[in-house]
């Protein structure tokens, strides 16, 4: 068995603080001392990628190859934190890779590559656009992108998060 702390700092819905004794009365909001949740993007591991294939076979159906996936994942994105950002929710994640152009090395890009939600999920793809965007910012890019394929249309996720620029690529399908 394995014995979990809660850490003195927990937030708490009654505003009390943690170590403090529950025979105080809490200085504001109701009595009660139930922990309050926060549910921040984390980063993908190797333990995520049965959820990631499920996630993409829904959404993606007969055009998602797993395994091919899978290996990219495993062996390119995994092992190369410098170059990708993957973070997920309970319920969404993304990819995030760092592009520098060797004519322009001063000039970073940050592309959104896959961007994935669960049905009635949208929402928390959001909150990992904003963290894709605060990654971009620390990494000192002059340029975020979103150019994720998907059937889903982003415009109004994308004005949500103040891009200011919709410009498709240019391109052939085949």
């Amino acid at each position: 068995m394995v014995d979990v702390h809660q850490s003195h700092g927990a937030l708490r819905r009654d505003g009390r603080d943690a170590a403090e004794p529950a025979d105080v009365p809490a200085s504001t909001g109701a009595n009660l001392d139930v922990p309050v949740l926060v549910n921040e993007p984390r980063l993908l591991t190797e333990h995520d990628i049965s959820w990631l294939n499920y996630i993409c076979k829904k959404r993606y159906s007969n055009r998602y190859d797993s395994s091919t996936t899978e290996n990219w994942f495993r062996n390119i994105v995994l092992k190369s934190p410098m170059t990708f950002h993957a973070t997920r929710t309970p319920d969404a994640f993304q990819i995030t890779m760092l592009s520098v152009m060797p004519w322009l090395p001063a000039e970073p890009e940050a592309i959104v590559l896959f961007v994935c939600a669960d049905d009635g999920k949208l929402y928390q793809a959001v909150k990992l656009m904003r963290d894709s965007i605060e990654f971009a910012r620390k990494r000192r890019c002059t340029v975020w992108r979103l150019s994720s394929d998907t059937d889903i249309e982003l415009v109004a996720l994308a004005k949500r998060l103040g891009v200011t620029e919709i410009s498709p690529r240019y391109s052939l399908r085949f």
